[in-house]
């Protein structure tokens, strides 16, 4: 019942992603609901951050940490580099729906929706597209793509192709 899209960021990438998500109105929350500066983020390791919006429902658990489940956040994982040669996905997910106590469907507000579909449409519009149509690159990582072999992987085993 989810939604994901997932992507291979450098941080000029990210900056500019991180820009859209201010311009628009949102902010960065780690887990314990603490707000982001664009200049927390990139400097922080941080690899899980949440986007919310002032309309933003949230949900805390037992120990105070967002919960995704029944929460309006979009969830920002970020790519990240090992080996110094391999860049690991990030991704946006968002789940839409869940069961409530009484095993009932409950659908999250529009208004998450609406500011998931709308980054989504960023990146498919700015980013390029895998050959396997699963992964998107920013600008600045697809250049280390192509002009220093940088690896975009899936998986440990498993690397995306980019033409």
């Amino acid at each position: 019942m989810g939604k994901q899209i997932r992507f291979f960021m450098v941080q000029q990438d990210e900056e500019k992603f991180l820009k859209v998500i201010k311009e628009f109105g949102d902010t960065i929350v780690d887990n314990m609901l603490q707000p982001f500066s664009l200049c927390d983020i990139t400097s922080s390791t941080k690899e899980i951050l949440n986007i919310i919006s002032p309309e933003s429902s949230i949900i805390k658990s037992k120990r105070g940490c967002i919960d995704s489940l029944f929460s309006d956040t979009i969830e920002f994982s970020r790519s990240y580099l090992k080996n110094q040669n391999e860049l690991y996905y990030g991704r946006l997910w968002t789940e839409l729906k869940y069961y409530n106590e009484n095993r009932e469907i409950v659908t999250k507000s529009k208004v998450l929706n609406d500011r998931y579909s709308f980054y989504n449409k960023w990146i498919k519009k700015n980013f390029k597209i895998s050959d396997d149509k699963d992964f998107y690159i920013g600008e600045e990582a697809y250049k280390l793509y192509k002009e220093f072999d940088l690896r975009m992987m899936a998986t440990p085993k498993t690397e995306v192709v980019f033409r």
